[in-house]
């Protein structure tokens, strides 16, 4: 039911957002955001971050990497 839930609510995001601008979008659960990277073992994904959303594309679906999901583009400082 919850899926159901955020699918349409990131439908709705994404037809308000998209016409407009660009935008990342992070739903999180903040009593359950932890991170488990550590100096040892860096690369480590966070807990407590089910979905996140990059122009438009999943990149975090259900708390798992969409593989082969690149989209965005860098932020470089102008000269």
């Amino acid at each position: 039911m919850l899926h159901r839930v955020f699918a349409l609510f990131v439908l709705v995001l994404c037809v308000l957002v998209g016409g407009w601008a660009d935008a990342d979008l992070t739903l999180f659960d903040p009593e359950n955001v932890r991170d488990r990277a550590t100096f040892e073992d860096s690369l480590q994904y966070s807990e407590g971050i089910p979905y996140v959303l990059v122009g438009g594309r999943f990149v975090v679906f259900d708390g798992q990497l969409v593989e082969g999901a690149t989209p965005g583009q860098a932020i470089r400082a102008a000269d």
